[in-house]
């Protein structure tokens, strides 16, 4: 499932980042691999998600939540 199937308050465990490698590695930067836990703080089908990641907010459009990879 991608990120932005998820709804607020769901925790899930990112399986993979389908990203060109200049943005894969910004988000790997930030602690967005796999493995990583996230809480959805905020989502909308039609925008950006809003999620916690090893203790930041993290902001994400829709086109990369789409490319992030998910599971419950």
């Amino acid at each position: 499932m991608s990120l932005n199937n998820m709804q607020e308050g769901q925790i899930v465990s990112v399986v993979q980042v389908r990203l060109d490698s200049g943005r894969k590695s910004r988000l790997q930067a930030m602690g967005l691999v796999p493995g990583t836990r996230l809480t959805i703080l905020a989502s909308s089908l039609f925008g950006a998600s809003v999620v916690f990641c090893r203790g930041s907010k993290l902001v994400l459009g829709k086109e990369i939540g789409e490319r992030i990879e998910v599971r419950l």
